[in-house]
């Protein structure tokens, strides 16, 4: 961030403030200036930084502050970017999403390649194998993310042991006929992974129909250059025991996030999805049924789980299923 501070006495602290809560989004520190003022550059301190909270009734920000100290209120100073600078080449804005359900952090830096939110939740999504949902609770609209497979899932996945559960269900009685089998849709012996610039081929099956498929591509930014700027997505990892201290680290491009896709994939490496003929009353069925479960057929003596649910008829309680095949351990 570069001011012009021509008039004033440049402080060594700024906070860029939320509109809607009075908090501080970021805070800055005073690194160089020239003689003038005119030039004033300031860059984000990680250390002295602010949280803001993303629910609040306001849009937008309140503007630049100065914080003489912790225990006093800021003072807002209406300063500008000097003449010879535009304000996007004034103003280079970092933000931090803090406690976040998962990895703890996330920073995001400069072009997060969407427009709008919904895109970048979606962006998301793909590349971690989420799915979000809204609900009302209580009068108030609710985001829901969560994986597309429950944790107990992913568990009888990798181990093959399992005790039926909300997540894990037996569906046998519900079984009337099978309709039809086929290859699955978008699985390959090979798959291939988009996120930015950064491409990634994985093994998925074998002696499947399709070679090679596209498992998702993610329009977010990832340069291949760890060098280059904006080093755009990174969580905080465990403390290192030399610093004291959260370490950074770029996981969209860790072996932790490529194992994480593999084993993801790997599930549905048998590539067989079904469509069954199933007889469940209707209110049974919302009672039960979770969209990441898994769902045994003894009919069928594998687990599945469910894509779509079509021609559900109410009064009958029949329906049909569309199901891809998980494969255990």
């Amino acid at each position: 961030m570069i001011l012009d501070f021509r008039g004033q006495t440049p402080p060594a602290t700024l906070q860029l403030r939320w509109i809607g809560s009075n908090k501080s989004m970021s805070t800055w520190r005073l690194v160089s200036r020239d003689a003038d003022d005119s030039h004033c550059k300031y860059q984000p301190n990680a250390l002295l930084g602010g949280r803001i909270e993303w629910y609040g009734s306001g849009v937008g920000y309140a503007g630049i502050y100065y914080r003489p100290s912790p225990d006093v209120d800021p003072v807002r100073l209406d300063v500008v970017p000097p003449p010879d600078l535009t304000p996007s080449e004034a103003f280079s804005l970092t933000g931090t999403i803090s406690d976040n359900v998962g990895d703890n952090q996330v920073f995001v830096n400069e072009d997060i390649g969407v427009t709008t939110g919904k895109d970048l939740l979606d962006n998301l999504c793909k590349a971690n194998q989420w799915t979000w949902q809204l609900k009302i609770v209580e009068g108030k609209i609710v985001l829901n993310v969560k994986p597309i497979l429950h944790s107990t899932v992913r568990d009888l996945i990798s181990t093959g042991v399992h005790s039926l559960g909300e997540y894990i269900q037996d569906w046998s009685d519900y079984f009337i006929s099978l309709e039809t089998i086929e290859d699955s849709e978008g699985l390959g012996n090979f798959g291939r992974t988009t996120f930015g610039e950064w491409i990634r081929t994985i093994r998925v099956g074998k002696g499947l129909f399709t070679n090679l498929s596209e498992l998702f591509s993610c329009s977010l930014p990832l340069p291949l250059n760890r060098a280059t700027y904006p080093c755009t997505w990174a969580f905080s990892g465990p403390l290192d025991p030399f610093q004291g201290a959260a370490v950074q680290t770029d996981y969209f491009r860790s072996d932790t996030y490529l194992n994480n896709c593999i084993k993801y994939y790997r599930a549905f490496r048998g590539g067989v999805d079904v469509t069954i003929k199933a007889e469940i009353p209707y209110f049974l069925f919302m009672q039960l049924f979770r969209e990441e479960g898994a769902y045994y057929f003894r009919q069928l003596n594998a687990w599945f789980y469910i894509r779509s649910v079509s021609d559900f008829d109410v009064v009958s309680g029949t329906c049909k299923i569309k199901m891809t095949k998980l494969t255990l351990k």
